[in-house]
């Protein structure tokens, strides 16, 4: 990440993939963890550290995590997916930018029996049907379905969202889709009656 970079994520608006936390002195490594496991959560991002969280944003600096690679290691260790961090030296202080791959596909990430996601400036604990717990089964895969002309293939990789497969050598439809299975499968039944 160079200085460009910083300057553009400094213009950014913090959603989905971004949190900007000031922790001018200091900030709590469980802190951390928590926020980079939300992040992971929801698909990755970055938490940068040493600038304000309210726009225009400016660069107040940070003495927090003195050897940013110690950081990264325990990181990795306790949520098991990448993290990179970037230590950028801004004319009016340093800065952090620690970013978050994206969790594994159906395996949320867990911290102290928590899974963890972000909602404006706090944490809460996602929903059931947002995460993999012990009592669901996501990443199954249906039964195909055998038609005269079509092999219908569903699956659920991830939570609450669904993808199907129609084909023939020909003809290759994928349908994506956040709703319930029965609103899922109508256009592809209406596909296989119309053959």
């Amino acid at each position: 990440m160079t200085f460009a970079d910083l300057e553009q994520l400094l213009t950014e608006s913090e959603g989905d993939r971004i949190e900007f936390k000031e922790a001018r002195s200091s900030y709590q490594f469980d802190k951390l963890v928590d926020y980079c496991a939300a992040l992971a959560n929801e698909g990755g991002g970055r938490v940068v550290l040493g600038a304000t969280d309210r726009r225009p944003r400016s660069v107040v600096g940070t003495k927090a995590f003195e050897e940013p690679g110690r950081a990264v290691s325990g990181l990795m260790e306790r949520l098991r997916v990448r993290v990179t961090v970037f230590e950028i030296f801004h004319p009016t202080g340093r800065v952090l930018v620690f970013e978050v791959a994206p969790r594994p596909l159906g395996m949320p990430i867990e911290v102290n029996g928590r899974y963890l996601a972000r909602s404006g400036d706090i944490l809460r604990p996602m929903r059931p049907v947002n995460c993999a717990g012990s009592s669901m089964s996501w990443g199954a895969t249906f039964p195909q379905k055998q038609h005269r002309k079509f092999r219908v293939q569903i699956s659920t990789r991830q939570p609450s969202s669904c993808s199907a497969s129609i084909g023939t050598e020909d003809l290759k439809i994928r349908r994506f889709c956040r709703c319930p299975r029965r609103n899922f499968l109508k256009p592809l039944n209406f596909l296989l009656k119309g053959t």
